[in-house]
């Protein structure tokens, strides 16, 4: 059993939400020393030109970059490599195939976590990014698993596209706003009790992490990644035990 194991995170889009996710590593790992802690080298490049400008325009502007940061951590010898963006996993079949380290994709992990959660009579909502969402990154493995789900429509894009520039820039404080923008959002795509929202960005799931929407379920992708990483340093590295 290699307790040694080292994870990479590919970070810094943005950086306030790559702290979140290393944040929340810390706190679900039930260590009671220093030592038992995971081993992780988190690469923050906020250099990484925008995922969503580079999908919409079809260029590789934000695949080179990150093809840059994934070969850093490989050079580094980090044994699995994870993407805090849900955007650029977009990329993440590309990098995978370009790589021999194995890559943690979050957003399929959430799917498969939902398709546990989700009975056939209810739904998932999908928030997230221009790119994400026109680019089919979670309805592709929503579709696979035979998953009810709905997407927003340009406005509602656009509007969630306003928040999440709006965080990035620290410019956004009104989170009255936020909550009616998003209630505004699921009514227009019928949320019924016991449907889950996925907020897939991980700037709107900092904000669902701050505040309470009620009567609202939900699941945050970075939560399911935070529980990957330590299911697999579980299995494969240090014997601790994960916290479900």
């Amino acid at each position: 059993m290699n307790s040694n194991l080292l994870f990479g995170i590919v970070g810094g889009m943005g950086p306030e939400s790559t702290n979140n996710l290393y944040k929340k590593i810390i706190e679900n790992t039930p260590a009671k020393y220093d030592q038992e802690h995971i081993e992780l080298l988190i690469y923050s490049n906020p250099k990484i030109p925008d995922r969503t400008k580079s999908i919409i325009n079809n260029n590789s502007d934000a695949y080179n970059y990150l093809f840059s940061s994934c070969e850093k951590l490989v050079e580094a010898g980090v044994d699995y490599i994870a993407i805090a963006c849900n955007t650029a996993h977009y990329y993440i079949e590309d990098l995978n195939n370009s790589f021999n380290t194995p890559f943690i994709n979050m957003v399929e992990d959430t799917v498969k976590n939902l398709s546990q959660r989700l009975n056939e009579n209810n739904k998932a909502i999908l928030l997230g990014t221009r790119g994400t969402i026109e680019s089919k990154i979670y309805q592709r493995f929503l579709e696979r698993d035979n998953i009810n789900y709905k997407a927003p429509h340009n406005e509602h894009i656009n509007s969630l596209m306003d928040i999440i520039y709006s965080i990035k820039s620290k410019t956004y404080k009104n989170k009255k706003d936020f909550i009616n923008i998003i209630n505004e959002i699921l009514n227009d795509l019928n949320y019924c009790k016991n449907d889950i929202v996925i907020p897939g960005c991980t700037e709107l799931s900092l904000i669902f992490d701050q505040i309470e929407i009620h009567n609202i379920k939900y699941i945050i992708p970075e939560d399911i990644l935070v529980k990957k990483i330590i299911k697999i340093h579980k299995k494969v590295g240090n014997k601790i035990e994960a916290i479900y």
